[in-house]
C-alpha cells in the first residue's frame, strides 16, 4: 500500500497560481480602472459600475466572470472590517458575492484581483 499515490496528499493543486487572467469570447479588458468615487459607498458614481461584467480571481478556483448586481449603500455593511462596495454574481455557482473592490488590486495577478470587462468591437 506505501506506494499507491493519492491525489488528496498531493499539496501542489493547493500551491498552483491561477490560469491568466484572460477575457471571456466576446469580452475585452478594460486596462483603466474604474474612479475611486465608483468604489466608495454610497458615491453615485457607484451606479455607473452596476450592470457591468468583470473578471475576479478566488482563492482556489481563479479567474470567474460576474456581473455587478447591486452597489452598497450602507456603510454598516462590512466584510473583515471593511466596508462591502459592490455585489456581483457569478454564474459558475449562481450566487452573489459581496467584494471590497479596491484600486490596488486591479489588474493583478493574484487572489482578489480584478478588472472589468467591456463588449469586444467587430
Amino acid at each position: 500500500m506505501d506506494n499507491v499515490l493519492d491525489d488528496d496528499d498531493d499539496d501542489d493543486d493547493d500551491d498552483a497560481p491561477p490560469a491568466p487572467c484572460e477575457a471571456p469570447v466576446g469580452f475585452r479588458i478594460v486596462d483603466e480602472p474604474p474612479s475611486l468615487a465608483a468604489l466608495t459607498p454610497k458615491d453615485p458614481a457607484q451606479q455607473m459600475l452596476v450592470g457591468r461584467s468583470m473578471l475576479y480571481c478566488w482563492l482556489s478556483v481563479g479567474w470567474c466572470v460576474g456581473v455587478i448586481k447591486e452597489a452598497n449603500g450602507d456603510r454598516r455593511r462590512k466584510m473583515d472590517g471593511e466596508v462591502i462596495n459592490l455585489f456581483t454574481h457569478y454564474e459558475i455557482d449562481d450566487d452573489t458575492s459581496a467584494h471590497v473592490l479596491t484600486l490596488d488590486v486591479y489588474g493583478g495577478e493574484g487572489t482578489g484581483s480584478w478588472v472589468l470587462l467591456e463588449p469586444e468591437l467587430e
